[in-house]
């Protein structure tokens, strides 16, 4: 019942927050391989002390490494620190009638009437398409 819950926890998780492959892989290697464990009878036995203490420190060194060392790093410089994101000020330039260029770097950001290089745009029409062209 626990992994059960577990599982559909996660993939709930997974859904409502970022929905892409690469936060999932864990969760699928879990899903293939409960199946085929013995969950109630699963004892990790160990000869020596040794193997216990070895697994231990591999089990907090890879739940340590789950953050990417920045993070840690970042943390540790200024534990307090709200980062933000700024939107920069685009200004842009007329290349034609319908389209403009930023007037530093090629960003265009929102503006879908952008184009990043300066080049002459040209619609036809064919039937009930449209058609953009460009040449410089």
């Amino acid at each position: 019942m626990l992994p059960l819950f577990f599982i559909l926890s996660n993939i709930f998780i997974w859904i409502t927050g970022a929905a892409h492959p690469r936060f999932i892989y864990g969760l699928f290697a879990y899903i293939v391989t409960v199946p085929f464990i013995n969950s109630q009878n699963l004892k990790i036995k160990s000869i020596t002390t040794y193997k216990n203490f070895l697994f231990i420190i591999l089990l907090i060194f890879t739940t340590l490494l789950i953050p990417r060392l920045n993070s840690y790093k970042a943390f540790y410089q200024d534990p307090f620190k709200m980062s933000t994101i700024q939107v920069p000020v685009v200004e842009y330039q007329n290349i034609n009638e319908d389209w403009v260029m930023p007037l530093i770097g090629d960003q265009c950001w929102i503006n879908i009437d952008c184009i990043p290089y300066n080049k002459y745009i040209s619609e036809q029409r064919y039937f009930t398409y449209k058609s953009f062209s460009s040449g410089k």
